[in-house]
């Protein structure tokens, strides 16, 4: 599990929303061999609010971004460091929701995402500790289905493994 905050950036043609926020992930695994795990990875970050760019003029823009992706990945620890590198690829999409409950989807695309972090272990079964994430979003624009549309947040992460 994680959770931090983020700062993320979403664009396309001639438009770009760029804003802090918040992100959230689990991973749901297990080992194969020693040291090297896979897992089903979902992954969020929440921009409120963003800043935006259209046409190169900067504005506030009344609705919030959601990053949601479903992937696959591996995680390799380096021990007795405890220390981790995730990689894991999937699919995603980019939601925009204004205030009054109205969104926007777009099609689903690729997502990617890396993570690197150090753990502590405060159990025989628990470790917690803090990570960097980057995830990243190639999707189809919700307004012209031929447009992409690229994500791109960062979160710095505190963890929690269960082993």
């Amino acid at each position: 599990m994680n959770l931090g905050p983020a700062y993320a950036s979403v664009s396309r043609p001639d438009y770009r929303w760029t804003g802090f926020g918040v992100g959230l992930g689990i991973s749901v695994g297990g080992s194969l061999v020693e040291n090297l795990a896979v897992h089903a990875d979902f992954r969020g970050t929440l921009i409120s609010n963003p800043t935006q760019r259209a046409f190169g003029r900067k504005s506030e823009f009344d609705a919030d971004i959601v990053f949601e992706s479903m992937s696959l990945g591996v995680t390799y620890y380096i021990m007795p460091a405890n220390i981790y590198a995730s990689l894991a690829a999937g699919v995603g999409v980019l939601a925009f929701e204004d205030d009054s409950g109205a969104s926007k989807d777009t099609s689903a695309g690729l997502t990617v995402s890396g993570q690197v972090g150090k753990e502590w272990w405060v159990g025989a079964d628990w470790g917690l500790g803090i990570a960097g994430q980057l995830l990243y979003m190639r999707v189809n624009d919700y307004v012209i289905d031929e447009e992409r549309m690229h994500g791109l947040s960062f979160c710095l992460m505190f963890s929690a493994t269960y082993n």
